[in-house]
C-alpha cells in the first residue's frame, strides 16, 4: 500500500472516530439542552405576561398557531385566560431576532422579552434592555408601534436602528397574530399542551 492510501486510510478513520463522539455528545446533551430552552421560554412567558401579582394557581398552556408558538396562563381553579404571550420575528442588522410578547385579553402589551438575537454587542445588543423595551408596554395594535425614523412613537436605539425596527416588526407580528386567533387563543380549550401547572 502507498504511503498517501496509508494517509487517507488514517484520517478517514480519525474523521469517522471524530464524527461519531461528535454524535454521541450531541445525543447526549439534546435533551438538556431542549429542557433549558424550555424554562428559559416559560420564564420569560411568565415575565411579559405578569404572573407576579396573581394569588391563584396557574397552568401555562402552549400551542402553535399559523406556525407561531403561543403561550397562554389559565386559571387553574377558574380556566380564565389572564394572559397571553406570542412569539414574533424580527429582521435584525446580523440575523432575525425572536422576541416574546405578553398581551392581555384586551390586546395590550403587557411586558417583551428578546429570546435571542444576534445583533451587535454594544449597539444593536441593545434592544435587550429595559430602557428600549418598556417604550412598548401599554400599546395595543393600531398605535405607532414603529420606531419615529419610521412615523411611530418608539425612539431607536442610535447606532442600531435596523435592531429596533426588527423589535417594532416582531411585536406587530405577535399582535397581528393574536387579533387573529383572539377566539381560538382565549376561549379555544382543544390541543393546548400544558407546560407548566
Amino acid at each position: 500500500m502507498s504511503e498517501a492510501k496509508k494517509l487517507i486510510l488514517v484520517l478517514a478513520t480519525i474523521c469517522f472516530v471524530a464524527a461519531l463522539g461528535l454524535a454521541q455528545v450531541h445525543q447526549l446533551t439534546e435533551e438538556r439542552i431542549t429542557a433549558a430552552r424550555l424554562e428559559f421560554e416559560l420564564r420569560a412567558v411568565r415575565e411579559v405576561i405578569a404572573l407576579d401579582h396573581v394569588d391563584i394557581p396557574v397552568i401555562i398552556e402552549r400551542k402553535e398557531l399559523a406556525g407561531v408558538p403561543v403561550y397562554r396562563a389559565v386559571g387553574d381553579i377558574e380556566p380564565v385566560v389572564l394572559g397571553v404571550a406570542v412569539v414574533g420575528y424580527g429582521r435584525g442588522f446580523a440575523g432575525p431576532v425572536e422576541i416574546i410578547v405578553g398581551i392581555d385579553s384586551k390586546g395590550v402589551i403587557t411586558g417583551i422579552e428578546i429570546l435571542s438575537h444576534r445583533e451587535t454587542p454594544g449597539l444593536g445588543a441593545r434592544i435587550t434592555e429595559n430602557f428600549f423595551l418598556n417604550e412598548f408596554k401599554g400599546k395595543q395594535l393600531g398605535d405607532e408601534i414603529k420606531i419615529k425614523r419610521d412615523g411611530g412613537e418608539i425612539d431607536a436605539i442610535t447606532g442600531a436602528t435596523v435592531s429596533a425596527r426588527a423589535v417594532s416588526e416582531g411585536i406587530e407580528a405577535a399582535l397581528t397574530l393574536f387579533f387573529s386567533e383572539k377566539n381560538e387563543i382565549l376561549q379555544g380549550e382543544t390541543e393546548w399542551q400544558v407546560m407548566e401547572e
